[in-house]
């Protein structure tokens, strides 16, 4: 369960109970690729694509090199459509 609101301090809620078991308040909540936190902004979202850019990065300079690989025009519309 998610709360979304942008008060720094959200009011005291009931115990929500779902087949006897209590439901956890939880912080984030990914919906449809978008990651979606309680304060809803977009800090946890950027963080991960981020992330996945500079790994896709890190895999693509480790495919290309000065003078072996591809030709440049090939690394830079890769490059382009990788970032």
């Amino acid at each position: 369960m998610i709360l979304f609101t942008r008060r720094y301090e959200p009011e005291q809620h009931k115990a929500i109970y779902f087949f006897d078991e209590e439901v956890k308040l939880g912080h984030g909540v990914k919906y449809h690729g978008v990651i979606l936190d309680s304060k809803l902004n977009w800090k946890a979202h950027l963080d991960s694509r981020c992330q996945k850019a500079i790994v896709a990065f890190a895999q693509f300079r480790r495919v290309t090199g000065v003078t072996w690989g591809m030709t440049p025009k090939v690394v830079h519309w890769l490059y382009t459509a990788v970032i």
